[in-house]
């Protein structure tokens, strides 16, 4: 039997309020795909999501000039799991340089306050959050844009007064797209933080890609069980 998620849905879990769907404008973003621990993955997926084999994680990071809340930087910790027998990214954290009220009412409560930044030198990227976590791509590659995917997001949030799963749509519109065989993620916050508990222990692969970024409306997800 495949492991289930460990993760408590509370009932004092912040509401989104905000379900419509979000365009990042003059987008810029970076995912990498890492294998993380099994302990740290499983407690962050709620019973309904099981684990993959290996146990992985993404780190997103964005930059936009344009959003519903003006101008923004995002990082979203995600762990990877299977919802419904499809993959799914579990939101475990997420850091917002900028409104971060209308983020969290559009996106959940996962979300607070920080630093994020976002960089591009030619054919390196580089991003970091909080002082806590830094990525490299060097050596950024030209692909053809529809070779990359972006599995839809769930998070967790209050939804008609309960705890609910809610899923998120990822629908950019590429105007370019890059991969990189040798990026690195390091994490230097506190012994147990979601950084440390999350540290890359192999990578798997990275991109980057430009153009506008679309989140598509945030849908509840079926109750949870018991």
């Amino acid at each position: 039997m495949p492991d289930r998620g460990q993760r408590k849905l509370t009932d004092d879990t912040a509401p989104v309020t905000d379900s419509d769907s979000w365009t990042l404008t003059g987008a810029r973003w970076l995912q990498v795909t890492f294998e993380a621990a099994r302990d740290s993955v499983l407690a962050a997926l709620p019973c309904e999501v099981t684990r993959t084999v290996p146990c992985y994680a993404r780190l997103f990071v964005v930059e936009a000039g344009g959003s519903p809340a003006g101008p923004v930087q995002l990082a979203a910790l995600l762990a990877g799991g299977r919802y419904m027998l499809q993959p799914r990214n579990i939101l475990a954290r997420g850091v917002v340089d900028g409104e971060r009220d209308a983020v969290a009412a559009a996106f959940g409560p996962a979300f607070g306050p920080g630093s994020v930044t976002l960089s591009r030198d030619g054919a390196r990227v580089t991003a970091a959050i909080d002082g806590d976590v830094t990525v490299e791509l060097p050596s950024l590659r030209a692909i053809d844009r529809t070779m990359l995917r972006w599995d839809p997001w769930i998070g967790v949030a209050g939804i008609e007064g309960e705890p609910r799963m809610f899923e998120c749509a990822l629908e950019p519109v590429i105007d370019r797209a890059f991969l990189t065989k040798s990026a690195t993620l390091a994490s230097s916050g506190e012994r147990g933080s979601v950084w440390q508990q999350f540290r890359c222990l192999n990578m798997v692969s990275a991109c980057y890609a430009e153009g506008t970024l679309v989140f598509g409306k945030r849908q509840a997800c079926a109750p949870a069980a018991e």
